[in-house]
Parts: C-alpha cells; sequence; structure tokens
C-alpha cells in the first residue's frame, strides 16, 4: 500500500495535467487553424496515451518508496538511485519540470494565440444585424475569459506544491528550509483540487455546456431551444466568426 498509494497519487495527477495540455493543444488546432480531423481529438488514442505516458513517467516511486523499518513510516528510499543528495535534486526537479513548468509554458503559450486570435482578429464587414455582432463580440469575451481563468487556475493551483517540491532540492543544497507538515499538507491539497476545480471552470463561462449541465441535474426531458448565440445561417462566414463558431462547438 505504501508504494500504491503514492505511485497512484502522482499518476493520476499527472494524467490529469496531461489532459489539460492536450486539451490546449486541441483547442489551438481548432480555433487558430480550423481543424478538426486530428488523431488526439479520438478518445480510443487519446485517453490510453494520457495513461500510458501518467503509469510510466511516475514509475520510479513503486521503486524508490516503502516503509522505513526504525519508525514503520512510509518513505522515500533514494539510495537505490545513488548519491542521495543527487537524487533527491534530479527526482524533484523531475516533478516541477514535467508537472508544472512544461504543461504551463505549454498552456500559457497556446491559449494567448488563442485569445489573440479571438479578441484582435478583425472581422470582415457584412450584413449581419448588430444585435447579431454583439453576440459575436459576448461569445468571443467568454471564451477568452474562460481560458485566462483556467490557466491562472492551474498555475496557482499547483505553484505551493511546487515550491515545496523546491524546498526538498534546497535541502539537497544543504540550505536550511523546512516548511511545517500541515503547511505541506494544505500545499499539495490545493495541487489536487484543481483536478476538481477545472470542471467547473469550463462549466459556467459555457453557455452551452451550463445549459446542458442545468438540464442533467434537472433531469429535464423536453428539448431546450436552439441557442442563438452562434451564426449558422450563412454558408459562408467570416474567419473571425467562424473560429468562433469553432469553439462554441468544444
Amino acid at each position: 500500500m505504501c508504494k500504491a498509494v503514492v505511485y497512484i497519487a502522482y499518476a493520476t495527477l499527472t494524467a490529469s495535467i496531461l489532459c489539460l495540455t492536450v486539451m490546449a493543444v486541441d483547442r489551438y488546432y481548432t480555433i487558430v487553424h480550423l481543424r478538426r480531423n486530428l488523431w488526439f481529438r479520438k478518445p480510443e488514442l487519446t485517453v490510453p496515451f494520457i495513461w500510458i505516458f501518467s503509469l510510466a513517467s511516475m514509475s520510479i516511486f513503486p521503486t524508490i518508496q516503502t516503509v522505513e523499518d526504525h519508525n514503520s513510516q512510509c518513505m522515500l528510499s533514494v539510495y537505490v538511485l545513488g548519491d542521495p543528495y543527487k537524487a533527491i535534486r534530479g527526482l524533484f526537479l523531475y516533478l516541477v519540470v514535467i508537472n508544472y513548468l512544461i504543461p504551463l509554458i505549454v498552456m500559457s503559450f497556446l491559449y494567448t494565440i488563442i485569445a489573440r486570435r479571438l479578441w484582435f482578429h478583425g472581422g470582415h464587414r457584412n450584413k449581419h444585424s448588430t444585435e447579431n455582432r454583439e453576440q459575436q463580440e459576448t461569445l468571443k469575451r467568454r471564451i477568452v475569459w474562460m481560458l485566462i481563468i483556467v490557466t491562472s487556475a492551474f498555475a496557482l493551483c499547483r505553484l505551493p506544491a511546487n515550491v515545496v517540491h523546491m524546498i526538498f532540492v534546497m535541502q539537497a543544497w544543504n540550505i536550511e528550509v523546512t516548511p511545517q507538515p500541515i503547511v505541506m499538507f494544505v500545499c499539495f491539497w490545493f495541487g489536487h483540487a484543481n483536478s476538481a476545480i477545472n470542471p467547473w471552470l469550463y462549466i459556467f463561462p459555457s453557455t452551452k455546456i451550463d445549459t446542458a449541465f442545468k438540464r442533467m441535474v434537472c433531469r429535464e426531458t423536453r428539448q431546450s431551444p436552439p441557442s442563438n448565440s452562434v451564426i449558422t445561417s450563412n454558408a459562408f462566414l467570416p474567419p473571425e466568426q467562424e473560429t468562433v463558431k469553432e469553439e462554441s462547438r468544444l
């Protein structure tokens, strides 16, 4: 159980983070390049890839996690990796890079491009009514704010746990910094809580998802009226409106 619990905790955490990263790539190609027929959009391919990568990347923990004989505590035993100080530094730097820095950089970069595409792209003049143009602008603002909120929530929720990881690295460099156990508990709690927060961040800013969620909770059987927040009557839409239309389908 000592090996299994720690391994499952880190593997599921990595899977959650990788899901957010894959979603960012998916949104980038869908909105910016208007490409929907991509291999990683197929769940039968994406889901196994996420789990295999997550389990493989965290497979070091069953090897080094063990119950200490003298105090019966579940502890890291990095001596099997050689120099314990180098092993500690390498292990926690690896976690910071894999589970925080790379995903945050990828999401921030891609979502910035998406936001610029939606917010600053100059739409062509057309014969649509002022009301429809206002609906398009409202939808664009919703999407941009959702991207900002999702990225910020990831960065802020995962930051405390990775600060603790860096403290462990500093201790391996003989820098005396010892956080209290309750502080570490709260830091890691925030990191795992991000996985529970994310679905709600996607539900509320999106009108379509919010409506579907309320209908599911209320167990309504009648079909909801079609949304008029996206213009679908014209066969040819300008690039700006086509981009927003693609995003509304996600």
